[in-house]
C-alpha cells in the first residue's frame, strides 16, 4: 500500500512543506518539498497586510500540491507556547500565536474540505520531543538514506511526515 503524507510546518515568514510517499518495505521518499514565502508585494516594509491574506496566499500554494499529491495523511504543527522561552513570550505578547493558530485553522478546514483528509495536528514538543534542528536533520537523513540538505521549516515537515509513518 502506498501513503502520501503532507507535513506542513506553518510560519508568516516562512510555511515549509513536504509530501513523503512510503511504499510498503521500501525507504520513503519525499516527492516534493519546499518553503513558501510570502509575495515580496505582501512584504514590503511599512504596509500592513492583514493576516489572513498571508494566509490565503500559502492555502493556495500548498491547495497546488494537495491536488497533484492527493495525500493520504496530513500532519501540521500546532503553535505552543515554549514555557519561559523569551522569544515565545515576545511571541505571544505580539499576539502572534493566536495568528498563528487561526493559520492553523484556515489550513486544517480547507485541507479537509479539498481532499476529504482530516488533518493531524502536532505540537513540536509531541513529533521531535527536544531534539534538535540538527539531530532532526540527521534523522531525516538516515530514514530516507541521502545526505541532501534541507532548509529549515522544509525539514521541519519532513521529519512530521517521517514521524507520521513512525520512521522518526
Amino acid at each position: 500500500m502506498t501513503e502520501y503524507v503532507l507535513g506542513i510546518d506553518p510560519g508568516f515568514k516562512g510555511t515549509g512543506w513536504a509530501v513523503v510517499r512510503k511504499l510498503d518495505g521500501r525507504k520513503p521518499v519525499v516527492e516534493a518539498s519546499g518553503v513558501i514565502r510570502p509575495e515580496r508585494s505582501l512584504r514590503r516594509k511599512g504596509l500592513a497586510v492583514p493576516y489572513l491574506l498571508l494566509a490565503l496566499n500559502i492555502q493556495y500554494k500548498l491547495s497546488l500540491e494537495v491536488h497533484r499529491f492527493q495525500p493520504t495523511k496530513i500532519v501540521i504543527e500546532m503553535p505552543a507556547l515554549w514555557g519561559r522561552n523569551a522569544i515565545s513570550l515576545a511571541s505571544a505578547q505580539r499576539g502572534d500565536l493566536f495568528q498563528l493558530a487561526m493559520l492553523v485553522g484556515v489550513f486544517s478546514g480547507d485541507l479537509h474540505q479539498c481532499c476529504g483528509v482530516v488533518p493531524v495536528l502536532r505540537t513540536a514538543a509531541e513529533w521531535k520531543g527536544q531534539l534538535s534542528k540538527e539531530a532532526i536533520v540527521k534523522r531525516i537523513q538516515r530514514a530516507l538514506g541521502v545526505s541532501t540538505a534541507l532548509r529549515d521549516h522544509e525539514a521541519d515537515a519532513v521529519g512530521m511526515c517521517l514521524n507520521e509513518l513512525d520512521l522518526l
